[in-house]
């Protein structure tokens, strides 16, 4: 995982002299990768119906024990029944502070009806803030988030196309 993430943090800094987007210095970059590394964790834990597991990547906020735990949990397996997400994939990611906006394109299917399905793909927005040495999902955009000030991160352009992750296909 280690070397992962410096193949990642070094990808970044080549792909930001080429794409004219600002460029990263080595603690963003490795901030940057433990990020996606993050991203493509979650994202792969939830199309695989991890939901405890999603859990415990959630921000602080939204951690308030065993209970809670539990709710969320519920709450997850009921809303996969009526969507099935079967692909990830990132777009982009924007910064600002200690706070990411990452942009995927999700894909899968909506229940329609009580026997349909309905394929779909829709932009999802996700945000993470980064707190005890990690990144972890905040469940809504933060107050303290400035469309602004945030400033978009190079993706890699040689990670499965341009300018997308490919986070997770369930066949």
């Amino acid at each position: 995982m280690q070397i992962r993430l410096i193949i990642l943090a070094l990808l970044f800094a080549v792909e930001a002299g080429a794409t004219g987007i600002q460029a990263l210095d080595r603690d963003e970059a490795n901030t940057v990768a433990m990020l996606i590394d993050r991203v493509e964790n979650l994202n792969a834990l939830w199309v695989d119906e991890q939901y405890g597991e999603v859990y415990e990547l959630l921000s602080s906020r939204y951690r308030l024990g065993d209970e809670n735990k539990k709710q969320y949990i519920r709450d997850a397996k009921k809303s996969s029944r009526r969507v099935e997400i079967s692909r990830w994939e990132i777009v982009s990611i924007r910064l600002f502070g200690k706070q990411a906006e990452v942009t995927l394109m999700a894909r899968g299917r909506i229940k329609e009806g009580l026997v349909g399905w309905e394929d779909v793909s829709e932009k999802v927005y996700q945000y993470w803030i980064f707190e005890n040495n990690n990144w972890y999902k905040n469940l809504s955009k933060p107050a303290s988030w400035n469309d602004i000030d945030a400033h978009e991160i190079p993706l890699p352009e040689n990670r499965n196309g341009p300018g997308h992750i490919s986070i997770k296909s369930k066949n």
